[in-house]
């Protein structure tokens, strides 16, 4: 063992620069993290092993800690397994190195136990069981804590979402960008940050210029226009005439239009001509915009549109410093900005004067970084909410902002004025798929309108009839019907993973089994049954105080297996969240909030909630659930309902 103890510190010392500084049990960066405490055991065991203080730069990483799936077994770690792969001594294994930690692990923390059992494998994997006492005193305290969440340095964040196509109906595919982009700001202010939702709505390009021109061409006064489906009707006219258009002329006007509304002040054609384009686009973006808040409220999406014209007074200045520095380069006509040798350039403005995407992205982005009259303020950290189809163009356009010195991980040069040590991150998902696998686009009108798919699932929702999950007497009213419906499509699509494409289904999206929306409703509004059923009971959010933690620390030495299930499973909430966060999946936020619904609804079939010496403990559980799965559902951007 001495022998084992040598190489064992010879490996420690290697390890140096591995691991982070985590020393109490509820430090302020993971205040209620079952993983963070059971790692700061861990790093307890390794630091009395060596002498020599240890710098941790990686430890929850590296300490491996993670849930098991195995029974009789809470949480496991494949520290050991890592420093046998990294210790110079070959014939060193895993289980000897896990055996010695495990002599040196310290099982409870400031007086308070909260290891019940720990082994090694024979493989070397630590195992650990959580005392019940622990369980239950952690799981009430961090849901009786309401103060805000931290991750330690708040950041400032602006998450770039949603972003439709203004003159085009939202369709099924711009469930993803919006759902998906409203939670991952959710999950960021609930852990400290300051987060700007904004949705960078496109109306200069193509799509919005192919409906002015046909508003032009047929002669249609754009007063008559009232709704987003007559908007729609005439794009979709637009579109068929761009593609028969022999001669040029129809894409000859779009083109001019697309010059109008991209130099408004500097107009190269009939003033009047640009008068009467400008009030059409004008009456079109306000159409648009109010029939996508429209459809965002029912989806409950936050979000402030920052629509391209915003920056348009930006894109001129921008292009002039950036020329001035050397950085854009002429080719083929076209001013670029060569990023690498592997990629294309970032083209930046065409030969006869108009802007691309990638401009108004490049101008957009400088002002987010630097501040400007559209965002006053400088961000840490960027992050795009797109499909994956667009990974080539904010690979570009990332790397132009290193290239042109925006970003401060390049070389510091002489004389540069600006430079931010920011974040950028493209946040991309997978598509949204028909029935027959092709991809939904407005484009091949293989799609179906999301506010169409919403008002069918209010309806189908009541065709349905969920009423008999429970036989209920109750009379739902049809706003209810329209909240679940809303909900059921809301949560099918954050439950997918995200980079994968999926497809859509109404009998996927509307199923009443399994991990879907109206599960988890149906649980929620359950547990509000229970409470109803007490006479003078109190409500969940009051149940809860100081001494019914004794209450339920007590009752958890004679817990039955599915109540500690429960409870170990409600202890887990924050490293979810956390996680979710981490990686911006909240599948994996759906996942857990349908295993603790699942294991309530076990809890509940096993053991009587009412009129049992239990009663008090077992209500505690109650309130502990309903407490994790409205606020999990309200991290996804989900009311819950209180009967079904």
């Amino acid at each position: 063992m001495r022998f084992l103890r040598c190489d064992f510190l010879s490996t420690l010392r290697l390890q140096k620069s591995l691991f982070l500084q985590t020393r109490t049990l509820h430090n302020k960066n993971h205040r209620y993290s079952v993983i963070q405490a059971i790692s700061s055991l861990l790093s307890e065991a390794l630091s009395s092993i060596n002498d020599v203080s240890i710098s941790r730069e990686k430890l929850t990483a590296q300490l491996g800690v993670r849930r098991s799936t195995q029974p009789k077994i809470d949480f496991q770690s494949n520290i050991a397994l890592i420093l046998a792969h990294r210790s110079p001594n070959t014939s060193l294994r895993p289980s000897e190195i896990g055996h010695t930690l495990l002599q040196n692990l310290p099982c409870e923390s400031s007086g308070q136990r909260i290891l019940e059992a720990v082994s090694v494998s024979s493989t070397g994997f630590l195992n650990f069981k959580l005392c019940d006492q622990f369980i239950a005193r952690f799981v009430h305290e961090m849901v009786l804590d309401t103060h805000p969440k931290s991750t330690g340095e708040s950041r400032s964040i602006l998450v770039d979402f949603a972003s439709p196509n203004y003159g085009k109906r939202l369709h099924v595919g711009h469930l993803r960008s919006s759902v998906i982009g409203d939670t991952i700001c959710n999950l960021l202010e609930y852990q400290g940050h300051q987060v700007a939702r904004v949705s960078h709505s496109g109306d200069l390009g193509s799509a919005i210029a192919t409906l002015l021109a046909t508003f032009v061409t047929e002669k249609v006064p754009f007063k008559s226009i009232h709704n987003d489906s007559q908007l729609a009707a005439m794009y979709e006219r637009g579109k068929q005439r761009l593609a028969q258009d022999e001669t040029g002329a129809f894409t000859s006007i779009v083109k001019q239009i697309v010059i109008i509304l991209q130099h408004p002040e500097n107009p190269s054609t009939d003033p009047k001509f640009c008068h009467e384009i400008l009030d059409m686009w004008r009456h079109v973006c306000a159409l648009s915009q109010h029939s996508y808040q429209r459809i965002f409220d029912r989806l409950g999406v936050k979000v402030q549109n920052r629509p391209e014209s915003s920056y348009i007074r930006d894109i001129g200045p921008v292009l002039a410093e950036l020329e001035k520095r050397g950085f854009i380069t002429k080719s083929q006509g076209a001013d670029c900005i060569f990023v690498s040798h592997q990629l294309p350039p970032l083209i930046v403005c065409k030969q006869d004067g108009g802007y691309l995407y990638a401009t108004i992205d490049l101008a957009c982005l400088y002002c987010r970084l630097f501040g400007s009259e559209v965002d006053s303020t400088q961000y840490d950290e960027i992050i795009y909410v797109t499909d994956q189809s667009q990974n080539l163009h904010f690979r570009q356009l990332f790397l132009a902002a290193h290239r042109v010195e925006w970003i401060k991980e390049i070389s510091e040069k002489i004389g540069v004025q600006k430079q931010r040590n920011a974040k950028l991150r493209h946040v991309a998902f997978g598509l949204v798929l028909g029935p027959d696998g092709s991809k939904l686009s407005s484009r091949n009108g293989a799609f179906d309108y999301l506010e169409d798919l919403l008002d069918a699932a209010a309806i189908e929702c009541q065709n349905r009839s969920i009423l008999p999950l429970h036989k209920a007497k109750v009379q739902v009213e049809t706003e209810l019907f329209r909240r679940i419906g809303d909900a059921a499509v809301r949560y099918f699509e954050l439950s997918q993973q995200r980079t994968r494409d999926y497809k859509f289904t109404w009998d996927q999206a509307l199923t009443f089994k399994g991990n879907t929306g109206v599960y988890l409703l149906y649980a929620c509004a359950r547990l509000e049954g229970i409470q109803r059923k007490l006479q003078h009971a109190s409500d969940y959010d009051t149940f809860l105080t100081h001494s019914t933690a004794e209450v339920l620390t007590a009752a958890s030495m004679q817990w039955q297996s599915s109540e500690r299930a429960l409870a170990l499973l409600l202890a887990q909430f924050e490293d979810e969240v956390s996680q979710a966060t981490i990686h911006m999946t909240p599948h994996t936020l759906c996942d857990y909030l349908y295993r603790v619904a699942s294991h309530f609804h076990t809890f509940y079939e096993d053991c009587r909630v009412v009129g049992v010496p239990e009663m008090n403990a077992r209500l505690c559980l109650c309130a502990l659930t309903w407490n994790v799965l409205t606020k999990g559902l309200k991290l996804l951007g989900i009311e819950p309902v209180d009967r079904m």
